[in-house]
């Protein structure tokens, strides 16, 4: 590590951050140890590059001390808010620090990111065609025809300028995908869905709103979105929603864990001005909010709140 951000990232023009080192070595010894870490991290500290480094060194560590088993290789999420970070993540901070091992031998093959998003902003190609066919023969605005008419070549729809609100809505990927599409062999939305699932992806990259739908599905029984992963990096953990909903969080969690994660969700509300509502039936961790509502049989018992009409 040391040698990676005295040495190797200086001969390419970075800056030597003190602080930026501390924030590795402590994110380094979180994943090592299977921890929960809190990090506040100010702007300038150059902190996306000591949680990618992190993640590179514990898999490289992993490998060397015969740990790489399948469980192991488990890719990492990152989780940000805003659209510029993801796409800095996969086009600069990515291709850069791989370059630099790999020259470097530190890594022996390229590290691969993809970006996770929901379906409504990729094509159907069934229904592009049908949307296609549809005007043909009508008058439509030439800019957003243009851009219609690219998705032929452009399967992410974030990609396409001057796509109209009305085409998105009638040529992304339906929520239910039928098994018996004839187009499902060739369907790029289901080749990206693939790539993305491939062992050699090493980080992928989502939205808030995405990893919290992941994670209802996997509560709720349901396939998940992400493929199973070792590590989670929450980025702009500050600009969440102001109020987080929680139903059991620790259901499946042993006492320890469970302990921890409480007093992390706590630390972290408070720390941002936010709201947690959580659902539980264990009286030890109800005891430790601010506010409980009790409800039995679909009705408020106690620390309910009447509101005049």
């Amino acid at each position: 590590m040391e040698k990676i951000f005295r040495v190797l990232f200086p001969e390419q023009g970075l800056a030597v951050r003190e602080e930026q080192i501390r924030l590795c070595h402590e994110m380094l010894d979180t994943l090592l140890g299977e921890q929960i870490a809190l990090c506040d991290a100010g702007v300038g500290i150059g902190k996306t590059y000591a949680y990618l480094v992190a993640c590179v060194l514990l898999r490289k560590y992993s490998m060397l001390t015969g740990r790489g088993n399948p469980l192991e290789q488990r890719p990492v999420v990152v989780s940000t808010s805003s659209i510029a970070l993801q796409k800095a993540i996969l086009t600069e901070y990515i291709p850069f620090l791989s370059r630099v091992l790999l020259e470097q031998g530190i890594i022996q093959s390229p590290l691969r990111a993809v970006v996770r998003k929901g379906k409504e902003h990729f094509v159907c190609d069934n229904r592009l065609e049908q949307r296609i066919e549809a005007i043909r023969h009508k008058q439509k605005n030439a800019v957003q025809k243009a851009a219609l008419l690219s998705l032929r070549k452009h399967y992410d729809m974030d990609s396409v300028k001057n796509l109209s609100g009305f085409d998105r809505r009638l040529v992304c990927v339906p929520k239910f995908c039928p098994r018996e599409c004839p187009g499902r062999q060739m369907c790029r939305y289901q080749r990206y869905l693939e790539e993305s699932r491939k062992q050699d992806v090493f980080i992928q990259i989502c939205n808030h709103n995405y990893l919290l739908a992941d994670a209802y599905h996997r509560a709720e029984g349901y396939k998940p979105l992400l493929s199973d992963y070792r590590t989670l990096i929450v980025d702009e953990a500050h600009k969440r929603i102001g109020v987080q909903f929680t139903d059991e969080p620790t259901g499946n969690l042993d006492s320890k864990t469970s302990m921890d994660v409480i007093l992390l969700m706590q630390s972290i509300s408070r720390q941002f001005h936010q709201t947690t509502i959580m659902i539980t039936h264990n009286e030890e961790i109800a005891q430790m909010a601010d506010r409980t509502i009790r409800i039995e049989d679909g009705k408020v018992v106690s620390g309910g709140v009447r509101y005049a009409r």
